[in-house]
């Protein structure tokens, strides 16, 4: 029988609000459905068990040997599987506590059999990393030891962090749902940048880690606790759990705070997600949130707050090739993680595409296909309207060989792999239109043929990383000053724990069982910087919200293993800032960055003034009375001491000049005395200065102050409504740290 449901947490303090539904991994965009979400490849994805054994699992690809590669492949790519810690490796941080999720936290089968050293790679922490800390109190000695038997008991550990048990609404919520499978809690795992998706309704779930105890400092390793409570429900995620859970991750004194949920972009006072996450970084929280899953198109970027560390997706130098052969020679790149049965080898199946007869047969819809003419056959379907594991499901259930999922041009190149119940891959628009082509000059005497290679898995990939088709994009709607995203992480075919009780490809005709999956999204990427967070605050205890994001954002590179700038996957061309903000996160040089832009909540106040909020609006986002009046007289809302530097202008004319000064002041963590130099990068058609541009400092923790002055010219031939965006950089050397800003200007042309 069911366990009853546990009792309402007691309120403690802020307040509810109701409002509106909020989904991460489905955005609408051009009039299309957009899954960010991608499916796991059987045969890396195993049960574990015995001394380190490695077995196949009923359902899953016959058993065969889970590839390594898959278990640790994005930690190395960080180049954060080795101990770190101020100044560079050699410093161990401390943590301790479990990972939980609501209670009674069940068990996940994979995680309860595996040996623990080979556990601790493949959920991404460095083994390096190892808590060596007493108890603080004799009645916490056994409370939180891991639960799993076989592992070896670990040391007894302090109370681990918690965050909300559950939404503080439940009891308004239909009995069938609390008493279903969704509200009996998430999983236990272990692994703060391995993203935790254990149960479909805490798939958007927030992660607070680590309690915070100045005279105890601690660090985050593989048994950081992580807490993983439930905002949202089969109808959405509601503002009212979004907030409860804030409050609860305050109470509780986490440190960070995961937040793969996205919604709409809306005035910051009336985002529950922006009032939430303002009262955690007031109270010290790091909150790391998804930036949305509508790319690649602008504008599309969500959870644009500034005290918020937004993060955007990049790729591995890892793939997942399943290329498609055709009869007439051409060989089109392809991806898939599918590991079942494939086809047959050597043999050319015929190819058929039903996008002249109707939309509804393109798109590969639910009873759209002719099973006599498609049995036997590949089938190409488009993207749009179903998922791409639904569109799988139809051709399997139409008896077809296998499919082609095309993509179109919205969708341009960017691909995800995804484990089919059928041998299937995944083309570009490119690919897509020369598929297309090909099979509409096909004849009944000549008809068009191809088969589908699956070739496993690739390492080293060229160029890596790119950042993501589906990751959402620049500027900010809401502020422009504040450039958004603030930077990527890996977020495209991340190994994540998965339901066991859910078909790989997540539709209830799936009858595999698999305890981990290949997902992707910016929900994959924002629990590694979370997890880089409490890397940084663990070897940093003292450092703030800001300082933190700060060492992140000044310490990424924008450059792949090609050694050219980062491209965008769905186009193939160069990326800009609006595509990766910052740049990709660098763990190893963030843990020793020299400089921080350094952010207190009084700054944050004189930041809304100057968007000309009302003290009403201030005060929703606050909860305290403004008074603006100082704060509008002292400058501009570029004036915030972000790490980025952003500009807009209206170009009214040929000969229109446009100026604007940024303030900006950073404090010394690199130790001791230092002397750092500014190098410019101006964007184009720009003059850039700063003054001073030469910065001494005496001693660690002291503070100088500097202006950027920022003067750009009209463009002669820019059509009305038009706008160009030029990029460039601010870099503050000493000779052994590179502190970087990106400096972004856009002129916009006035609509005539």
């Amino acid at each position: 029988s069911a366990p009853a449901a546990a009792p309402p947490p007691r309120r403690r303090g802020g307040r509810l609000r109701r409002g509106h539904g909020r989904g991460e991994d489905v955005h609408r965009a051009g009039g299309r459905r957009r899954e960010a979400v991608g499916f796991p490849d059987p045969r890396a994805l195993v049960r574990v068990g015995g001394a380190g054994g490695v077995r196949g699992r009923r359902g899953v690809a016959g058993g065969r040997p889970a590839d390594p590669h898959l278990l640790r492949r994005p930690p190395r790519v960080l180049g954060a599987d080795v101990a770190v810690g101020r100044g560079g490796a050699g410093r161990r941080p401390r943590g301790g506590g479990r990972a939980a999720g609501a209670r009674p936290p069940p068990r996940h089968h994979a995680l309860a059999t595996v040996p623990r050293d080979a556990l601790l790679p493949a959920l991404g922490h460095p083994r390096r990393l190892r808590l060596r800390l007493r108890p603080r109190h004799r009645r916490h000695r056994h409370r939180h030891l891991a639960r799993a038997p076989q592992l070896p008991r670990p040391r007894p550990r302090p109370r681990p962090a918690q965050v909300a048990r559950g939404v503080r609404v439940r009891a308004r919520l239909p009995a069938r749902l609390l008493q279903s499978e969704a509200r009996r809690g998430a999983l236990l795992l272990r692994g703060l940048r391995g993203h935790l998706r254990p149960d479909e309704r805490d798939r958007r779930g927030q992660v607070a880690a680590r309690q915070r105890r100045p005279r105890h400092p601690h660090g985050v390793h593989r048994r950081g606790p992580l807490r993983v409570p439930g905002v949202c429900w089969v109808g959405g995620c509601f503002d009212s759990d979004i907030l409860a859970a804030f409050d609860a991750a305050v109470a509780d004194g986490v440190d960070v705070v995961s937040l793969s949920v996205g919604g709409a972009v809306v005035p910051y006072y009336l985002d529950a997600i922006a009032i939430g996450a303002f009262g955690a970084t007031e109270a010290g929280i790091v909150v790391s949130a998804s930036a949305g899953n509508g790319g690649p198109g602008g504008l599309s970027v969500t959870n644009v707050a500034p005290w918020m560390t937004t993060v955007g997706a990049g790729s591995m130098d890892r793939a997942f090739p399943a290329n498609v052969r055709l009869g007439n020679g051409q060989v089109l790149d392809g991806v898939s993680v599918y590991g079942g049965p494939v086809l047959q080898s050597g043999k050319m199946y015929e190819l058929v595409y039903a996008g002249a007869t109707s939309y509804s047969a393109s798109t590969c819809l639910d009873g759209s296909l002719d099973q006599a003419a498609v049995r036997g056959k590949i089938v190409v379907c488009d993207r749009g309207v179903n998922s791409r594991a639904a569109k799988g499901d139809v051709v399997h259930r139409a008896g077809a060989a296998g499919m082609v999922l095309a993509n179109g041009a919205f969708d341009g190149e960017g691909l995800v792999a995804d484990c089919h119940v059928l041998p299937a891959t995944a083309v570009g628009a490119a690919a897509g239109e020369k598929l297309r082509k090909y099979i509409a000059s096909s004849t009944p005497q000549k008809p068009a043929t191809g088969t589908i290679l699956f070739q496993g898995t690739h390492l080293g990939v060229h160029p890596a990383p790119v950042v993501a088709a589906f990751s959402a994009r620049g500027p900010n709607p809401q502020s422009p000053e504040t450039l958004k995203p603030d930077l990527i992480a890996p977020g495209l075919n991340i190994l994540a724990a998965w339901p066991s009780g859910v078909g790989p490809a997540g539709i209830p005709s799936d009858g595999r069982r698999t305890e981990f999956n290949i997902l992707s999204g910016t929900s994959m990427a924002c629990p590694h910087v979370s997890g880089l967070a409490a890397l940084l605050k663990a070897a940093h205890p003292t450092w703030s919200p800001a300082a933190i994001k700060s060492a992140l954002m000044t310490t990424a590179y924008t450059r792949d293993n090609s050694n050219g700038t980062m491209t965008d996957e769905s186009t193939g061309k160069v990326a800009d800032v609006f595509d990766f903000g910052a740049g990709h996160v660098d763990p190893m040089r963030a843990m020793d960055p020299g400089l921080v832009y350094d952010i207190a909540p009084l700054d944050y106040l004189n930041f809304l003034c100057n968007l000309n909020y009302t003290e009403q609006n201030i005060r929703a986002i606050t909860r305290r009375q403004a008074d603006c009046r100082g704060a509008r007289r002292a400058g501009h809302a570029g004036n915030l001491n972000y790490p980025s530097l952003s500009a807009t202008f209206v170009a009214d004319g040929a000969k229109a000049r446009m100026r604007t000064h940024f303030i900006r002041t950073v404090t010394n963590v690199g130790g001791g005395r230092s002397a750092y130099r500014a190098t410019v990068r101006a964007p184009e058609g720009c003059n850039v200065t700063v003054r001073p541009d030469r910065l001494a400092f005496r001693r660690d923790g002291q503070k100088l102050s500097f202006t950027v002055h920022v003067e750009a010219a009209a463009r002669a031939k820019m059509e009305p409504g038009s706008s160009l965006v030029r990029s460039g950089a601010l870099t503050w050397s000493d000779g052994r740290h590179a502190v970087v800003s990106p400096i972004v200007v856009t002129l916009q042309a006035p609509v005539q």
